[in-house]
């Protein structure tokens, strides 16, 4: 660590100490209000409910804002959540301070592939000391070979649960094309995607849709210029099918080009084959999540139920 380093983390550390007796003042009234609550919280509730099954769940990632926000979640709902993180610099990480916590563990090595086989050695230690129902990672990226792993092993060695898709299912949304071929063996709709290896296979596909479809065509290599077939007219459509060099070894892709429709990313909670919660947000702003409306929403929700 560089001397320059060091002296923006004493400034900053000199910078939070100054401010300790306000966040002090501030702490003792809010707990002032939660004492002062008539109404009993959720958690409380739900912990004597007789029916009730407290879990112990353990959340990788904590520090990221749908890490910490999942955390809360649960504890609200009455269940016991540990927190493991790998810890940057000197300053602790905020998070590891949350009421949601039941505990906090600092990870040494980062859930990436360079280091899967120590990290999963540590998120197996504190599964088996903790007692762990159920381990949920939030980090971001995600390294999905040495999640996989650390998934095996925990599994295995333990009665705890990873939540994270298996095999077949992370194969299956692993590209746009695999994800397609899927949705088309179920009978639902969706883009057509073709791979084409010569000039005549180009025009087979344009000719069958007999212009009510457009089509993006990509090299091998996904690199230069994405032309959108058919053009305006005839002419140009074959002028521009006319300099590609497609051959039967090397295929290009000819993929449903759909415009001036707006997207959205969606979220779904499938229970044994079951949909249970939806929600989708405009693809512009991934960071919200609105509730569509029936009409608009229900196409969708068939396409989900069925998957």
């Amino acid at each position: 660590m560089t001397v320059v380093s060091r002296l923006q983390y004493l400034a900053l550390a000199g910078f939070l100490l100054s401010l300790f007796p306000l966040s002090v003042t501030v702490l003792y009234f809010n707990y002032a209000l939660l004492a002062l609550d008539p109404k009993p919280s959720l958690r409380g509730r739900l912990r004597r409910n007789r029916g009730f099954q407290r879990r112990n769940l353990l959340i990788t990632g904590i520090e990221t804002p749908h890490g910490l926000h999942l955390a809360r979640a649960f504890y609200s709902t009455g269940h016991n959540v540990i927190a493991a993180a790998t810890q940057h610099g000197l300053l602790p990480l905020h998070v590891r301070f949350s009421a949601a916590l039941w505990g906090f563990y600092r990870l040494k090595h980062s859930l990436t592939d360079e280091s899967a086989s120590e990290s999963t050695k540590e998120i197996l230690d504190i599964v088996q000391n903790e007692n762990i129902d159920l381990w949920i990672d939030c980090s971001q990226p995600r390294h999905s070979s040495c999640l996989r792993h650390a998934k095996a092993v925990v599994e295995r060695r333990s009665r705890c649960l990873v939540f994270l898709p298996s095999d077949k299912h992370a194969d299956l949304f692993a590209s746009s094309d695999a994800f397609l071929s899927y949705v088309h063996g179920q009978g639902l709709p969706g883009l057509d995607s073709y791979q084409v290896g010569s000039r005549a296979e180009i025009h087979n596909v344009l000719n069958t849709s007999r212009g009510k479809k457009r089509y993006k065509l990509t090299g091998p290599d996904g690199a230069g210029a994405k032309p959108i077939l058919p053009r305006r007219t005839q002419s140009q459509t074959y002028h521009q099918i006319s300099q590609v060099k497609v051959q039967k070894d090397s295929p290009w892709q000819l993929k449903q080009h759909v415009e001036g429709q707006e997207r959205f990313t969606t979220v779904g909670v499938v229970v044994n084959g079951h949909l249970w919660a939806f929600a989708a947000s405009p693809l512009s702003t991934p960071q919200y999540l609105y509730s569509l409306p029936p009409r608009d929403c229900t196409a969708v929700l068939f396409w989900h139920e069925h998957i």
